[in-house]
């Protein structure tokens, strides 16, 4: 359990949401076999507003993370276009011949695209499923392994980590081994979700196991500053979704001041978290026939947690073939993960999209497989996303 606010170190907090039998692990081996669960309680922190989750533990961690597949595959050219868009962003001044590290590296993707013009890239990536057979490149090295601090070869040029920070129990302590891992006035491109997107439309499928902290770029900056980052500039990615920041490396503050989070209080947005909640779950409830859902993600695995109860799913329809064979675990159901084609979605009246960033294009490829049943996704209120 986390004690006291992981940017300000205050012991207060208010309870924002609740799930108290969620799933920890994402992927269940076979049907009927989910097993075991453990509470979310995310709060917000009476001192600087930080929302984090209360239970999350170093143990839980050890429990939730082990053998599992690559999940984070691009499978869509707008994804691989947003991770070139993102790298041009950071400025090849920072990375072109230099030495870079990539701090949870996913499917390898990032790498490969850095690597085009870096001297050298380190990937730390502790999934056993990523293989140096995912990165042929000469110039790239695969530690498979959490990052310690602790760089091959020295110091980087530029670190770049995305997705991973708001997975740790203690961020400051992975912002200040960044720091470290820099040579002086060395650069960090760091990307996490943003909170605010939560809090604006009450998106509590984004409350999800797997992340402990839910950053606004206030509290992320400011934090990051305590560790000797400064930040030169934000992008704003995914509608608002996600946010990245540039920080150059500096010294650390002499004086620093804990930030206020910019997001509602505790009461509104639990009040807000819990009505979009309920609205969803009628919604589903009260569509007829065979349901699947598209998308074996943490979303999807929050989605099935939240709905499981209110009625069955046969099937999670999901682009990546790593994860045929695998169930999907929440709510009490395993259903298992099928890729979309003609015959998974035969005697399916009905989809909930809950990759719901990528709602329009799932929608036109169910479409175009001959899809004519009903498609909702799982933006808030549930609209129809094809409308």
């Amino acid at each position: 359990m986390i004690t006291a606010c992981p940017i300000c170190a205050a012991a207060s907090a208010s309870a924002v949401f609740d799930i108290p039998d969620y799933p920890v692990r994402l992927f269940a081996p076979a049907s009927g076999s989910a097993g075991d669960t453990a509470p979310l309680t995310l709060v917000r922190c009476d001192g600087c507003g930080h929302l984090y989750n209360r239970d999350f533990s170093d143990a839980l961690a050890e429990r939730m993370y082990g053998d599992v597949p690559l999940t984070n595959v691009p499978v869509h050219p707008s994804m691989v276009k947003r991770l070139q868009d993102a790298i041009a962003w950071i400025d090849p001044e920072h990375y072109a011949g230099k030495r870079v590290v990539e701090i949870g590296g996913g499917a390898g993707h990032v790498a490969r695209l850095l690597s085009a013009s870096a001297a050298g890239v380190v990937v730390f990536e502790p999934c056993r499923a990523l293989t140096p057979d995912h990165l042929p490149e000469a110039n790239i090295a695969l530690v498979s392994d959490i990052f310690r601090g602790a760089v091959p070869g020295g110091p980087a040029d530029l670190m770049v980590c995305r997705q991973v920070i708001e997975h740790v129990a203690d961020p400051f302590a992975l912002l200040s081994a960044i720091r470290e891992g820099l040579v002086p006035g060395g650069h960090a491109y760091l990307e996490v979700p943003d909170a605010r997107f939560i809090d604006r439309g009450a998106a509590f499928g984004d409350i999800v196991l797997q992340h402990v902290q839910y950053f606004t770029p206030d509290t992320f900056t400011a934090l990051a500053r305590r560790a000797g980052l400064e930040p030169l500039r934000t992008l704003s990615i995914k509608d608002g979704h996600d946010f990245g920041v540039l920080f150059r490396a500096v010294g650390r503050p002499a004086e620093w001041r804990a930030p206020q989070s910019g997001t509602s209080p505790a009461a509104d947005l639990s009040v807000r978290l819990t009505a979009a909640a309920d609205r969803g779950r009628e919604r589903v409830a009260a569509v007829s026939g065979a349901m699947a859902l598209y998308g074996a993600t943490a979303q999807g695995q929050s989605f099935l947690t939240r709905y499981g109860a209110a009625r069955r799913f046969v099937r999670v329809l999901d682009d990546n073939s790593a994860l045929e064979g695998l169930h999907l675990a929440g709510g009490g159901q395993t259903p298992p993960i099928v890729k979309p084609d003609a015959a998974s979605l035969r005697d399916v009246d009905a989809v909930l999209i809950c990759a719901y960033l990528h709602d329009t294009a799932i929608a036109g490829r169910l479409r175009g497989l001959g899809f004519q049943g009903v498609i909702l996704s799982a933006r808030p209120d549930l609209p129809q996303a094809d409308d």
